[in-house]
């Protein structure tokens, strides 16, 4: 009784150790799934403004053909002003509008005798002047291939066209640099919009 009772306990002994050994091996915790972060499912609001530009406005210049239309009201001006002044006898104003010799000595000519050359005076109504092509459009000098019409008003006038190379002038506008017959080349009327003394007085 004695023995069966001893073991019985040590049985007991037994398996309470067991019991603590088998909690103490498997007693971890389990290891826990890793934790996982979702993205983020908004971003921050995306601006539907475009962004503000500057640009400089496009220089803007005159047409051609506006252009063109004032170099043919300047050269009818200055060469009506021309006639105007032989028809007068205006030698000095003559020698101002032109700035050849070449140019000057016919026309001072004629402005000593003008009964002789003008049937009427020279006016814008029966005078006419036409651009036909500018050569050269710069800012000490304009240069165009020119018909004009000056036979209502002289004696042997016939229409002409010109090669005429106009200089600005600080007391009346514009003056006539040189006029020549239309065919003239290029390389005889650029020296003439070169020249640096402009000062040439009869």
């Amino acid at each position: 009784m004695n023995r069966t009772a001893a073991a019985i306990g040590f049985v007991a002994v037994l398996l309470a150790a067991l019991i603590t050994v088998l909690v103490i091996d498997g007693g971890d915790d389990p290891v826990a799934a890793p934790t996982t972060t979702a993205p983020p499912t908004s971003s921050a609001p995306q601006s539907t403004t475009s962004p503000t530009t500057t640009t400089t406005p496009p220089t803007t210049t005159a047409p051609p053909a506006d252009r063109e239309a004032e170099i043919e009201e300047i050269m009818t001006f200055v060469e009506l002003r021309m006639w105007q002044a032989v028809e007068a006898g205006d030698i000095e104003l003559l020698g101002m509008l032109l700035g050849s010799d070449g140019n000057y000595q016919p026309l001072a000519a004629a402005a000593t005798n003008p009964g002789a050359h003008f049937t009427q005076k020279p006016s814008e109504g029966n005078f006419s002047l036409v651009v036909d092509e500018v050569l050269l459009d710069r800012a000490d000098c304009v240069v165009a291939r020119v018909q004009e019409d000056p036979t209502p008003f002289l004696v042997e006038g016939s229409v002409d066209t010109l090669i005429a190379v106009l200089w600005p002038h600080p007391e009346i506008g514009w003056r006539i640099g040189w006029r020549a017959g239309g065919g003239t080349p290029e390389s005889q009327w650029i020296p003439i919009c070169d020249l640096a003394d402009r000062d040439w007085s009869p």
